[in-house]
């Protein structure tokens, strides 16, 4: 009985959607960090333990604000603390952290290789400026900062992208070099091959003849598009070294 009645509590805090009053949410925070007993973000709101926490908390609410505010308001601020201590428990478990710390990770991978783009975009002369549009950020060689020293930056190689392409990357770095007066910061290249897949429209100079599966004649600037195998790394240089 008393679990339904949580999961009723619960059920009421989800399907609103107004803003509870401020004066209560920092009423019942200094409560909760007073009382001797606090919410266990381990367990379920219906445990024994929660449920006299609980109890504790809108007993003291209601005795100072009540009939300011109602009894229904009271149970979801209180039920909102709750899962605030629900909410930091579940934040700190290794699973989400690492999954968090790996989806950050990706996303500054991600803003590193969209700043490439658009500066070596602005290095291209009028002639490279359209083989570059051709191309998008996903040709650019995933880099992050080294966890030792953030003055190196770590790249994984992109095991599909033509050599030619790679050479005018070179290139265009050159040119920013030679424009700023000093060396761009020093990169190491990762034993570790980059596991983005393959662009699956690209033009024919871009990729490795060898990841190229079918060819289909596409109208514009010398502009091909490319069906690709989904090939791992380790597999498709097993396959080149046996031919």
């Amino acid at each position: 009985m008393q679990d339904k009645v949580y999961a009723q509590e619960s059920s009421s805090v989800k399907s609103k959607q107004t803003r509870l009053p401020k004066v209560l949410t920092s009423a019942v925070k200094g409560l909760h960090a007073s009382a001797e007993n606090q919410f266990d973000g381990s367990k379920l709101y219906g445990d024994k333990h929660n449920a006299d926490v609980a109890t504790y908390l809108k007993l003291e609410l209601s005795e100072e604000y009540e009939p300011d505010y109602s009894d229904a308001v009271i149970r979801r601020v209180v039920y909102r603390c709750y899962e605030s201590k629900r909410r930091m428990h579940n934040d700190g478990q290794p699973s989400r952290t690492s999954a968090k710390q790996e989806n950050e990770r990706k996303n500054k991978i991600r803003n590193r290789q969209r700043q490439l783009y658009v500066r070596r975009m602005k290095l291209c002369k009028d002639k490279e400026k359209r083989f570059w549009s051709e191309i998008n950020e996903k040709f650019m060689t995933e880099e992050e900062s080294d966890e030792e020293d953030p003055n190196v930056f770590v790249q994984h190689k992109l095991y599909w992208r033509s050599e030619r392409l790679t050479k005018f990357i070179k290139k265009l770095d050159k040119r920013d070099e030679t424009a700023k007066g000093q060396p761009r910061k020093k990169r190491v290249l990762s034993t570790a091959f980059s596991d983005a897949p393959t662009p699956k429209v690209a033009p024919s100079w871009a990729v490795a003849p060898a990841y190229i599966v079918m060819v289909k004649v596409k109208t514009g600037f010398h502009c091909l598009s490319f069906l690709w195998l989904r090939i791992s790394p380790v597999n498709k240089m097993g396959e080149l070294n046996q031919q």
